[in-house]
């Protein structure tokens, strides 16, 4: 890894964009790999130079920063490829998949519109992933194979965000663009203290992001049954009426729960006047079993429609 980054960093300063840098800087960064070791205003100057050396433009923060063996570097990130893709037109030829051992390779091959052509792999460990398991582990193969092959024709050897994951004791960190200066450590991926990079860190990760899934359902659900309870309470009528006056035709259609726990709070107040107007009237007389029958609201929520 260390010499790909000294690879990627020659030819970015080797840019006639990138050759008005301080020679400080070239000296720091092309002898210690290390951008930690800039002051914040080198990392801006050298920042903005290895954008302009493939034509991308900083402010889109097409670049991120990751320490990895102890050293501060750049990662390519989601709106680099993408960019690149785009300003260089480069095209996905071909994509091939096969299964070694228990790893997935997928082999993207890629063409610009000045007729080079180049191709590059991604893996990922399918073990024995089934169903929608396995079907993400191939669209992610495919996905770091593409973006691997894209760096690779425009000339940048370095690591893709898709790729951090798999390496061990790498760390994302925030850093302020516009002033190079480090706000934050990003943590570590929680792997459950398993090796990174191995299935049974990769399950845990899944085991993780499934149990994080849960739990969001299980409060859409505690929600949902909120408004179903004061449905009840209220009246289908007073319910739908400040559903509507909030733009909403059911409570499902709620994605905000800051905006949920509001309407609720209206339908509780609702109830509150409901009670205290039914306090100062007189109790009403008794009526038949079957003209209260008449009365009794439609549970809307057993139909899907709250």
């Amino acid at each position: 890894m260390a010499s790909e980054l000294t690879k990627f960093n020659v030819a970015a300063l080797g840019h006639p964009q990138a050759a008005a840098l301080m020679p400080q800087i070239m000296e720091s960064v092309l002898m210690l790999g290390d951008l930690g070791k800039l002051r914040p205003e080198q990392r801006v100057e050298y920042y903005g130079a290895v954008c302009k050396s493939v034509g991308l433009n900083p402010l889109t923060k097409p670049f991120d920063y990751i320490v990895l063996n102890g050293k501060l570097t750049l990662y390519a990130n989601k709106n680099c490829t993408d960019q690149l893709r785009l300003i260089h037109n480069i095209s996905v030829e071909e994509l091939s998949r096969e299964i070694l051992d228990d790893l997935l390779v997928t082999t993207a091959k890629v063409s610009n519109s000045a007729g080079r052509r180049d191709e590059d792999i991604g893996s990922v460990p399918i073990g024995t992933l089934k169903g929608e398991a396995r079907a993400n582990a191939l669209m992610k193969c495919a996905t770091k194979a593409k973006r691997r092959a894209t760096l690779s024709i425009c000339g940048l050897s370095m690591i893709d965000e898709s790729e951090i994951e798999s390496i061990q004791g790498a760390r994302r960190v925030a850093v302020d663009i516009d002033t190079g200066q480090l706000l934050e450590e990003a943590k570590q991926i929680d792997t459950g203290g398993h090796p990174v990079g191995t299935q049974a860190a990769a399950d845990a990760v899944a085991q993780r992001k499934i149990a994080e899934m849960q739990a969001a359902r299980s409060k859409d659900f505690t929600m949902l049954k909120a408004f179903k309870d004061i449905k009840a309470k209220i009246g289908s009528d007073a319910y739908y009426k400040v559903l509507g006056v909030n733009g909403y035709a059911h409570s499902n259609e709620i994605t905000d729960s800051s905006k949920g726990r509001s309407i609720y709070r209206e339908m509780q107040e609702v109830l509150r006047d409901q009670q205290q107007r039914a306090a100062q009237e007189p109790e009403p007389e008794a009526q038949p079993a079957a003209a209260m029958a008449s009365h009794a609201d439609t549970d809307l929520w057993s139909e899907g429609r709250e």
